[in-house]
């Protein structure tokens, strides 16, 4: 979110169009137009396209050097909405109905990689992942579901999970089952961004980000309950099932050799289900095996505590992710290097120097601000 604002900033302080404001909400960017007594708000959900955001960040840093006019600008933004001639595999996890495949891998993988899940496990979550890409799909197609979608996917995920534990009590964990399927769907990214936006004087947007993430977390838990509570099927003693621990099950993947490979598996559909681009998936796969490799060895061979365990992978990460930007960048094999400018804080401009800037025409005013307008229409998963 903060390199959203910093470049939206740039481009109306170069294009000259002080009176277009972004404010930065929970789930969509809010854009604000004065134009004298009439003010024209546009809202943007947010969606989750990497792709996208790289591209278009190029296309904003490029007019801001000067290198690319405005009207090529406006251009450029159009081929990237219009994405042109997109490669076949790539459409595929891009747009549904190919995106219901990718929860089931994610979903499984993830069960038995992160949550000690068995090989029974991993059959029924990719039931529940199944049933999850589903009801997203279905939510796409009818926008009255699309706030509950959440919901629905948890109870539908409880209620088959309650069905594993009651078939095969001593190899299927109602956890390891719920937590793999609901990965995608909780909001841990919001609770991290929203103590970021705190800590940078972006207190209104941080605190509503964090009352709503926590709410919406509450209502996955609930509809997890909900589902517990319509799968009858399971007895009085589904209550009990559902809370034993997973160590304790039989059918635990031991072999660290179907963790290799269940590992790259489950990293391969992360990256599907953030759209990364194909060619990107090496540099991609490089961080993620840095981050979950210090994570294992802090957490599960030195026994170190689950603070330390996340922050320094999570750490090193970040540097990972620059190293590989800077040399693939040096070497001339990706373009993905982010201007050092990126990452300063702006001066504050006087008020006056705003009022005795030069306005342009109302043409130029209208065009220059639809490059702003629409770059952030698809890179408001920038801020997400």
């Amino acid at each position: 979110s903060f390199l959203t604002l910093s470049l939206v900033r740039q481009l109306t302080t170069e294009l000259d169009i002080p009176d277009l404001t972004l404010e930065v909400d929970v789930f969509a960017l809010r854009w604000d137009w004065a134009q004298g007594t009439i003010s024209t708000c546009h809202r943007i959900a947010f969606d989750y396209d990497m792709a996208d955001v790289q591209e278009l960040s190029k296309i904003g840093w490029a007019v801001l050097d000067k290198t690319l006019s405005v009207h090529d600008g406006l251009r450029a933004i159009r081929d990237v909405g219009s994405r042109g001639p997109v490669r076949r595999a790539e459409k595929c996890y891009r747009e549904f109905p190919g995106r219901v495949f990718i929860i089931p891998l994610m979903a499984s993988t993830c069960a038995t990689v992160y949550f000690q899940g068995t090989w029974i496990d991993f059959g029924f979550v990719a039931a529940c992942g199944a049933a999850s890409g589903l009801v997203a799909w279905v939510a796409t197609m009818h926008e009255q579901l699309a706030g509950v979608s959440d919901y629905l996917a948890a109870i539908i995920t409880a209620m088959i999970s309650v069905a594993a534990v009651t078939t095969f009590p001593d190899s299927a964990c109602f956890s390891s089952q719920v937590l793999g399927t609901l990965y995608w769907f909780l909001y841990g990214t919001a609770f991290v961004i929203s103590i970021f936006e705190i800590t940078n004087n972006q207190l209104i947007t941080g605190t509503t980000r964090f009352i709503q993430a926590t709410l919406r977390s509450y209502g996955l838990a609930f509809g997890s309950l909900i589902g517990v509570w319509i799968a009858a099927y399971g007895g009085d003693g589904r209550w009990e099932a559902v809370e034993e621990p997973c160590s304790m099950k039989e059918g635990q993947i031991s072999n660290n050799l179907w963790l290799l490979l269940l590992f790259p598996l489950s990293a391969i559909a992360c990256l599907l289900q953030f759209r990364v681009k194909l060619v990107h998936f090496p540099l991609c796969f490089v961080v993620q095996c840095v981050t979950y490799g210090f994570q294992y060895l802090l957490g599960t061979v030195w026994k170190q505590p689950e603070f330390l365990s996340n922050l320094i992978p999570a750490f090193l990460a970040t540097i990972t992710s620059a190293l590989c930007i800077s040399i693939s960048h040096r070497l001339k094999i990706y373009n993905l290097e982010v201007k050092r400018e990126a990452y300063l804080l702006e001066k504050k401009k006087n008020d006056d120097e705003i009022a005795n800037s030069s306005r342009a025409s109302e043409e130029g005013v209208v065009e220059k601000s639809s490059v702003i307008w629409n770059w952030g229409t698809i890179c408001s998963v920038g801020a997400s």
